[in-house]
């Protein structure tokens, strides 16, 4: 994961500063600030010195918060960083529905599926006290943008990601807030990888596809996510002659693209696990073959036209 603040904070004896020096470093480079709170319940209106001479409000308290910029990326740090326990629940949930969904009619899953989708929409919007409005992804994007701000005062989770200590976040998670943070994303994302698959409702912000992320961590993330894609929908569409088709694939993107920096093996064994294939080797065709050519014509052809993000 890129990013700005992660490890941001070089001296190795930070943490065992004063709390007083950690503060002044801390807003004097705008990674935290100060902010003015105060109990509404403990307001006085009739007090006649209710408001003091610099403004501030009597009783006030001034805190010290981490900035805005610090908290997304920090939960940006949390996702990445527990993406495999997050994936491996999802990926478990989707096993579990297709061997529920085993020998049922299409209508029978989706039947299925729309009672599991509202279970768990019922769970999180309870647990989190979100308002669903018109559109239900809509509401659970509002309350993703606002989790962030549950971190703002945990200051020993984000001293530790600022000195980039990751060996801090271990699997064993203790932290509450942040247990409750990955818990919000797994339900979202079960939510997602349904409506995915049954298109319940218009989603417009989190369509996602879990096996290009996968794929991308297969490939050491070296490989850029529109290839990732390509290869995802090329696969997907491959009727016949599979291994003749895939090679001609991995031949197009390796010689004519040059945008897959990983080992034939790597490529292989990732196919064969994402897609149920059974590829021995991903072998190399003679450039020659008329019927190579026009394989690998058609995927520059495709490729010309497949949409991309970069």
């Amino acid at each position: 994961m890129n990013s700005n603040y992660f490890g941001i904070i070089k001296d190795p004896t930070f943490l065992d500063w004063d709390t007083a020096k950690q503060d002044n470093f801390l807003v004097k480079n705008s990674l935290f600030h100060y902010v003015i709170t105060q109990n509404l319940n403990q307001i006085d209106f009739s007090d006649p010195e209710l408001i003091k001479s610099n403004g501030s409000l009597k009783n006030s308290i001034q805190k010290l918060h981490a900035t805005d910029s610090v908290l997304y990326e920090f939960v940006d740090f949390l996702k990445d960083h527990y993406k495999q326990v997050t994936q491996s629940l999802i990926l478990n949930f989707e096993q579990n529905f297709k061997i529920e969904a085993l020998a049922k009619s299409e209508q029978d899953k989706r039947q299925y599926a729309c009672n599991y989708f509202k279970n768990t929409l019922k769970n999180i919007t309870n647990e989190f006290n979100i308002w669903i409005s018109d559109n239900i992804f809509d509401s659970l994007k509002a309350r993703q943008d606002l989790l962030p701000f549950n971190f703002q005062e945990e200051r020993e989770l984000l001293l530790r990601f600022l000195t980039g200590e990751s060996s801090y976040f271990t699997r064993n998670i203790k932290n509450k807030k942040v247990k409750k943070y990955l818990h919000f994303q797994e339900q979202l994302l079960f939510l997602v990888d349904l409506n995915k698959s049954f298109n319940f409702e218009k989603d417009k912000h989190f369509n996602r596809n879990l096996t290009v992320d996968l794929i991308y961590e297969d490939f050491e993330s070296k490989v850029n996510h529109d290839v990732i894609k390509f290869i995802d929908m090329s696969i997907k569409t491959i009727n016949d002659k599979i291994p003749s088709q895939i090679a001609a694939l991995i031949d197009f993107l390796n010689k004519e693209l040059n945008v897959l920096p990983v080992s034939e093996k790597i490529i292989r064994n990732t196919l064969n696990t994402h897609y149920s294939l059974n590829l021995k080797r991903i072998n190399k065709r003679d450039v020659l073959n008329e019927n190579h050519k026009k394989r690998v014509s058609k995927f520059r052809e495709s490729w010309n036209s497949f949409p991309k993000n970069n």
